[in-house]
């Protein structure tokens, strides 16, 4: 099913789908207990993936579904398959409390790592109020990723993700870091699907501040998070870009080839 929607831009695989379809697919694979990681791409997560070996492996495995989560890339995408428009711009805003009511509907357990103990526990709470019944434990993720030993935080985490066997596990760190640790977890976790989402919980309770949704399909929603919060993001959408245009038309680091050999 995720081959039959798979398409290259520029190399990168991407599966183009509307938030129902998403939907659909992560009822699929919970029913039948297979292992699904939806990840998202956008021109950040380009730019990133030249410096994440991890993140590339977890959006290389087959198992992976990468939606897309910015109209510019939806734009670019069309060079390769001009049906798409902006229902396939797809983020965990525009679907999550589909997903959640579903969750509820299903029994499904959801956990979430990251964000800051105030936000997750703020988070956890308007979640729940927002979705009645719906079973959903929160953690910071503020631990060391690259700590394994038996007395670690990240080990407490674990020990308690595999005791809950949950069905869905989200991580909210930024990324490449939620990649990175997904992939060196997902052998260890339980959950038929997991997903990063990065600063889903922070917008929910107001620690950044929210696009208006329909900004998103003019291409303006960057331009509103760049007005906002200039300092924090102005290297991403300014320079970025730049970085990305250049390493794809200078072909420093083959990522087509790269990804067709962690597939193969």
């Amino acid at each position: 099913m995720l081959e039959s929607k798979r398409i290259s831009l520029f190399g990168f695989p991407l599966h183009p789908m509307t938030s129902g379809e998403v939907l659909d697919q992560i009822g699929t694979f919970i029913s039948q207990e297979r292992r699904l990681i939806v990840a998202n791409l956008n021109l950040h997560a380009m730019t990133v993936l030249y410096e994440s070996a991890d993140m590339a492996r977890l959006l290389a495995s087959p198992e992976t579904l990468i939606i897309i989560d910015s109209m510019p890339l939806v734009l670019l995408s069309r060079l390769v398959d001009p049906r798409l428009n902006s229902s396939y711009r797809v983020t965990s805003l525009d679907y999550f409390d589909d997903l959640f009511a579903i969750a509820c509907e299903k029994g499904w357990k959801i956990d979430y790592v990251g964000s800051t103990k105030e936000v997750c526990d703020q988070g956890m709470e308007i979640l729940r109020r927002r979705h009645p019944g719906l079973d959903i434990e929160g953690v910071d993720g503020y631990f060391d990723i690259d700590d394994i030993s038996p007395q670690s935080r990240q080990s407490d985490i674990l020990g308690r993700l595999v005791e809950r066997r949950g069905n869905i596990l989200i991580a909210g760190m930024g990324m490449p870091r939620q990649e990175e640790w997904l992939q060196r977890i997902r052998s260890s976790a339980p959950h038929q699907v997991l997903i990063p989402v990065g600063a889903y919980l922070d917008y929910q309770t107001g620690a950044q501040k929210l696009p208006p949704r329909w900004l998103g399909p003019l291409c303006l929603e960057w331009l509103f998070r760049l007005a906002t919060a200039p300092r924090r993001l102005a290297y991403r959408y300014l320079v970025e870009p730049l970085i990305l245009m250049t390493r794809l038309l200078t072909r420093k680091h083959p990522i087509d080839d790269r990804f067709d050999r962690m597939q193969s």
